[in-house]
Order: C-alpha cells, then sequence, then structure tokens
C-alpha cells in the first residue's frame, strides 16, 4: 500500500485518536470493496485494520461485500452479528474468531481476528465504512479475492484448540471472550513456543517457525510484558500446553 495509491490517506500517518476512522478509511477503499491496514504489523500507527466498504450500489471494480459478519460478547459469550447498511451496532467490541465478507454473489472472504473494536459511519447516502481495529494482528485467511496470510495457519489451529478446550465450560468461555486481544494473541505465541520447546521437530517442519515466535515473545517482553502474563494464564487455564 502507497500514500499515492490513496491519496492524502498515507498509512505511516498518525491517525486522529491513534485509530483510523471511518471518513479516513474512506480513503483507503475509494476503489475497492475491503483493504487490510497493518494486519500483521499492528504496532504500526493505528494498528491493525481491515476497513470494509459497504455500498448500496456495487462499484464492479473490486469484491463487493455486503455483510461483514464477526463475532462478539454478548452475557458472557460468544454471539454472531451480521453487520450490513441497515446495521445498528449495540457495542463496539468485537470478540476472537473469524470476519467473513459476503458479496450478493454469496463469494466470501474470510479473516481471523484476536478481538479488537469495530468503528461504522455513513459517510454518503450510499456508502457506510465498516473499519475493524485491534492491537493485535488481523489475519488474512484466504477466500475469493485474497491469498492467506503468513501465519494464519497457526492462529487458526490455536482457535480451533480454544474451543475445543472450552466445549460447555460457560465460565471458561466468558473469560476467553472478553480477554484483551494481546493477551489471546501473546497466549497463541506462549502455545508456539512451548510446543516448539517439547517438540524441537516442530521447528524444523515449519520454516520460519521459531524465528518468528522468538521475535514476537521478544516483542511483547519489551511492550506488553502485562499482556504476555495474562496471555501466560489464560493458557494455563485452558490447558493447552505449557507457556515458556
Amino acid at each position: 500500500m502507497t500514500a499515492a495509491r490513496h491519496g492524502d490517506f498515507d498509512p505511516a500517518a498518525t491517525w486522529a485518536a491513534g485509530v483510523i476512522t471511518p471518513a479516513e478509511g474512506r480513503g483507503f477503499v475509494a476503489d475497492l470493496g475491503f483493504e487490510l491496514v497493518h494486519g500483521e504489523q499492528p504496532d504500526r500507527p493505528g494498528g491493525a485494520n481491515l476497513i470494509v466498504a459497504l455500498r448500496e450500489t456495487p462499484s464492479d471494480h473490486h469484491f463487493d461485500p455486503e455483510t461483514a459478519t464477526y463475532w462478539a460478547a454478548e452475557h458472557g459469550r460468544g454471539m454472531r452479528r451480521d453487520l450490513d447498511r441497515s446495521f445498528t451496532l449495540p457495542d463496539p467490541g468485537v470478540a476472537w474468531g473469524t470476519i467473513v465478507l459476503r458479496d450478493r454473489f454469496g463469494l466470501v472472504n474470510t479473516f481471523l481476528t484476536f478481538g479488537g473494536v469495530v468503528r461504522i459511519g455513513d459517510v454518503d447516502r450510499a456508502t457506510r465504512i465498516a473499519v475493524f481495529g485491534s492491537p493485535a494482528p488481523i489475519e488474512r485467511w484466504g477466500g475469493h479475492s485474497q491469498e492467506s496470510g503468513t501465519r494464519v495457519d497457526e492462529a487458526g489451529a490455536f482457535f480451533g484448540r480454544v474451543r475445543a478446550a472450552v466445549g460447555a465450560d460457560v465460565a471458561l468461555e466468558a473469560r476467553v471472550v472478553v480477554a484483551p486481544p494481546l493477551a489471546l494473541y501473546a497466549a497463541l505465541i506462549c502455545d508456539v513456543r512451548g510446543r516448539i520447546e517439547a517438540h524441537p521437530a516442530l521447528g524444523d517442519a515449519r520454516p520460519g517457525l521459531v524465528a518468528w515466535s522468538r521475535e514476537e515473545n521478544a516483542h511483547l517482553v519489551a511492550s506488553a510484558p502485562g499482556a504476555l502474563a495474562e496471555g501466560r494464564e489464560l493458557l494455563a487455564a485452558l490447558r493447552l500446553g505449557t507457556a515458556d
């Protein structure tokens, strides 16, 4: 992504209030249905943001989403929400899981999020912009018009193991569904580091896994030690393995 592509919308800028607002997000999707900004680099200005344009009339220039389906916490449970141009946002919270963009033909593009917030704004009479923001990565998980992200398989496998560990434990589900995004991401990194220590061959089988997990762990130690500690505690509660 370049500043020239999006006019005045420089992805290296520090956004108003430290986030990308729907009005600012409009510039990223002037000719697109969606754009992922800093998805794997949430430490950049504004964090990781998935910007979605919901238009009354499809542009036919790109993938044209009509709905964005995501998960939110309600009364300690994960509940699905379908955001479209008529959706009234009950609260801005986004829980961990998938974000699925679906167009009028039923085609989809899918993302994984560790949670965050969604901001919506009707920037004109025919266009609603939704911005899913997070301090943790938002990963591409394939679909009609995108390839999968570099480490999305690790996140997807981890989420599957979390769902299995939660099972019918209502209290544990409530704890996980409201966990801060960086704490849940830290739990993933601790889980990967623990599995590599227990099974060194895992690192050999997955190119770059050792270096990536070490780098992310070091980054959390330096910039978010509280989230790292909470992630270790969460991993222990889930009984998924031993964090380093």
